[in-house]
């Protein structure tokens, strides 16, 4: 592979309707798109003066219109970009504690009505957003008991809204009600069946 071609610190995959494969690149301060054979089909990181540059990006997920949806962690924000060329479309979020405001926003994830679920590692919450990137609902505090979070990463939901948070430092992961009450957890410390080590992502399929 060419120089463009090359990741150096790739961090989380999303793949399009079209299996375009896109990769954060947390190291090149970079997107990258690929075609389902490997091709390098465009890479976002300066994205112009007016929208600055990416830094650090990290969670990536597709958005419900189809547009690649970037956890721009190092600016605390969410961008949205055009997955056919990787032009800059629009941002949500900003740095701050208050309600749609980021410290370190990790992952992402897309429900089907378009809602963006973004994890927060240092803030310990978890933010829901309308596709237009409207605050919705938040949920989570910091704490080191079941039903707190430590170091929320993975994000995701199933078929009945309920909430899969991994978290890295508890090394479970523990499901939420929207409202935020737990229901359940599953995983531990070690190296064994059932068993977790900085666990860092999660997806969840339509069954």
């Amino acid at each position: 592979a060419g120089a463009q071609e090359r990741l150096t610190a790739p961090i989380a995959v999303a793949v399009d309707t079209s299996s375009r494969v896109f990769v954060t690149d947390s190291a090149m301060n970079a997107v990258k798109a690929y075609s389902p054979k490997g091709k390098l089909l465009w890479q976002a990181g300066t994205l112009g003066v007016e929208a600055g540059e990416l830094k650090k990006p990290t969670g990536i997920s597709i958005g419900r219109d189809g547009e690649v949806l970037v956890a721009d962690t190092g600016n605390a924000r969410i961008v949205a970009l055009s997955a056919q060329t990787g032009t800059y479309l629009r941002e949500f979020g900003r740095k701050g504690s208050g309600p749609g405001e980021f410290s370190i926003p990790a992952n992402l994830w897309v429900e089907q009505d378009g809602t963006v679920l973004v994890s927060d590692s240092i803030l310990c919450r978890v933010q829901a957003f309308s596709p237009s990137g409207e605050f919705l609902f938040q949920f989570g505090e910091c704490g080191d008991m079941a039903g707190y979070l430590a170091r929320p990463r993975g994000v995701a939901s199933d078929s009945e809204g309920n909430i899969y948070v991994v978290d890295a430092l508890f090394n479970t992961v523990q499901i939420f009600s929207r409202e935020g009450k737990l229901l359940l957890f599953f995983g531990g410390p070690g190296a064994g069946p059932a068993a977790f080590q900085l666990p860092a992502g999660i997806f969840i399929d339509a069954s």
